[in-house]
């Protein structure tokens, strides 16, 4: 496949982004399913009235009745906002064992938020760089048309065409200069070649 690098990375990027948070998420769930279950009955530790601020998250949001789905999301939706540093707090930690694996997640999450940050910035660069080596080119054509005082229409089919050859290079179809690798390697490994 001929897809550019930067979006490649990006794609890549997205994918242990969301393979870490559900790594978190599940983790989570996990601590909140140990911290709720009364291993003897399978109800939370609380009885109604009850104060139940040392059951875990799991009972304090009313989820043991619901399905695993709902728990999931509630689970993802606390890494994605601990991870990406929001935290808002309707899914708090409130035991020592959640607060303790919490404090973990937020440290990780502001470096794993300055790696992501930093990654997308240098796929950023690399697209402006290309952008810039495009407009650098397209530079050196119009002056060859303007000092060569070449007819306007001439002058209009070579901007086309090299607009045309600079945008299949970036769009990975030639991807690269066949002559430039050719003399950039030995002369044993070129006549090889030919």
């Amino acid at each position: 496949y001929n897809i550019h690098q930067g979006v490649s990375r990006l794609m890549n990027i997205v994918v242990v982004i969301l393979f870490a948070t559900h790594l978190v998420g599940c983790l989570w769930h996990a601590i909140g399913v140990e911290l709720d279950v009364d291993k003897a009955t399978e109800n939370c530790g609380y009885q109604e009235g009850d104060e139940y601020l040392d059951d875990g998250w799991i009972c304090r949001e009313g989820l043991n009745e619901r399905g695993l789905g709902h728990k999931y999301v509630a689970s993802l939706y606390w890494a994605f906002s601990t991870l990406t540093t929001v935290g808002y707090g309707d899914i708090a930690a409130r035991t020592v064992g959640e607060q303790g694996f919490s404090m973990i997640m937020m440290l990780l999450g502001v470096s794993w938020y300055a790696y992501v940050v930093g990654s997308i910035s240098a796929i950023i660069a690399s697209f402006d760089r290309q952008n810039k080596q495009m407009r650098l080119k397209m530079l050196q054509v119009n002056t060859f048309i303007r000092e060569a005082k070449l007819p306007p229409a001439l002058g209009h089919r070579i901007r086309r065409y090299y607009e045309y050859l600079l945008s299949k290079r970036n769009n990975g179809l030639f991807g690269y200069d066949a002559d430039e690798i050719l003399m950039e390697l030995s002369t044993s490994l070129r006549t090889d070649i030919i």
